[in-house]
């Protein structure tokens, strides 16, 4: 099944929801923006599809005994081999997605003129 090849704004970063290790409540945030690495080769109407996202979340919430509690978790989605693109052309495609063990995830959702195959 063909996927679209992800270029850059095509990439969310969804908070999680389960407290940082230590707490029992509190919420997760985006630290700045989804930061990408274009591909220097492989573009869709000249704009450069990507190989790579990363995020950073903040989580500010509290302890069972109320005290403040802060952490940090970052988070580096990568792509994988597909059949028409391998090796060091590897692109970021529709669906692709991580999560880590708070719920923070990055997902992309492309819808662009390149397929793989």
């Amino acid at each position: 099944m063909s996927k679209p090849a992800a270029l850059e704004g095509e990439v969310q970063a969804i908070p999680g929801t389960t407290p940082f290790t230590g707490a029992d409540a509190g919420v997760w945030a985006l630290v700045g923006q989804v930061m990408v690495k274009p591909h220097a080769k492989v573009t869709v109407g000249g704009k450069k599809t990507i190989y790579q996202a990363e995020a950073s979340f903040q989580f500010n919430g509290t302890t069972p005994d109320k005290k403040p509690i802060t952490g940090v978790a970052k988070i580096t989605l990568a792509a994988k081999p597909s059949k028409l693109l391998q090796a060091a052309n590897k692109v970021l495609v529709n669906s692709d997605e991580l999560k880590d063990q708070f719920g923070n995830t990055l997902k992309v959702v492309a819808s662009g003129k390149l397929t793989t195959a």
